[in-house]
């Protein structure tokens, strides 16, 4: 017996380390407490979802709770990233959407030599036609036919959308020769200088001004009028309507395509003509897109049919 009782001393610390280190081991690959020792000296039990709780009155930890605080710490991120992506777009708009006074419209300015006449603006130190020209003959008096053909070697006018209906409010599409040669007595093609100080005084910075074959700035909204474009929720796009700079300057670019073998893009593009001062100059067009809040500068071929605005000399 005094054999036997020993045996069961030696098994008891043999077994009790290692229930303890079973258990604690447990409890560590399950991320939970383990009291192996209360001051009440219950006996722990590890519960069939995970959870540690002292055998007694004591019950399991709620494995909920911390997920509430998740989702809480979650919705918060959430309204924070919305309440950014809200202010990002806000500076977006009105980056160089400025707001001008209403611009100041010269009514019946201008009077080309078949007695059309034009509403004109002053758009910095610049004054501007507002309107496109729709002049059947050069300032000479020479008549400009009607195309049906591109060519750099004969002056030709085309009719916007092929529809001579369209005139009177878009202008003529004409090509470069015709384009040179239309303006009245008085004022003339714009350079690409003019075309760039009309820019800036507009929003676009000298930096942007100065890059070509690519669109710059972000101020397509402020040259353009409200009628024909294609809408566009864009901000400061030419087709944004609601725009908050919309034509503040006066300029009312109208989008009336371009002429290449037919005429394209009517409704969504407005292209304008400029001069160049030598013959070693580049000569560079602009162009609006209704999807775009750029303006485009890039090298002009002078087959194509383009609107003409005229600034005074």
């Amino acid at each position: 017996l005094a054999g036997s009782g020993s045996m069961a001393k030696k098994r008891l610390k043999i077994e009790v380390p290692f229930r303890i280190f079973a258990t604690l081991k447990l409890g560590f690959m399950q991320n939970k407490k383990i009291f192996v020792d209360s001051p009440s000296g219950e006996t722990p039990v590890v519960e069939p979802s995970g959870a540690t709780a002292v055998a007694g009155n004591a019950s399991p930890q709620d494995p909920s709770k911390p997920k509430k605080k998740r989702k809480g710490l979650l919705w918060v991120l959430v309204v924070c990233m919305v309440l950014v992506a809200f202010g990002v777009a806000i500076w977006m708009f009105n980056r160089e959407a400025k707001i001008y006074p209403p611009a100041q419209i010269i009514k019946d300015a201008v009077t080309d030599i078949d007695g059309n006449t034009y509403d004109a603006v002053q758009i910095g130190k610049q004054m501007w036609m507002a309107e496109n020209m729709r002049a059947t003959r050069d300032c000479d008096g020479n008549e400009i036919a009607i195309g049906s053909e591109n060519t750099t070697r004969t002056p030709y006018r085309y009719c916007p959308n092929d529809d001579p209906k369209n005139v009177e409010k878009y202008g003529y599409l004409y090509n470069w020769e015709a384009a040179k040669r239309v303006c009245p007595k008085g004022w003339h093609l714009p350079t690409d200088d003019e075309w760039k100080q009309l820019e800036m005084a507009a929003g676009m910075s000298q930096t942007d001004a100065d890059k070509s074959n690519d669109w710059r700035g972000n101020i397509a909204a402020n040259l353009c009028g409200d009628d024909g474009w294609n809408p566009s929720f864009k901000a400061n796009a030419a087709g944004n309507k609601s725009a908050s700079g919309r034509n503040a300057t006066g300029f009312s670019a109208l989008p009336a395509g371009f002429y290449l073998g037919t005429s394209d893009s009517f409704g969504d593009r407005a292209y304008f003509w400029s001069t160049v001062k030598d013959k070693s100059s580049s000569l560079y067009g602009r162009y609006l897109h209704w999807r775009v809040a750029g303006v485009y500068r890039y090298d002009a071929h002078k087959y194509y049919g383009f609107s003409v605005r005229c600034v005074r000399d």
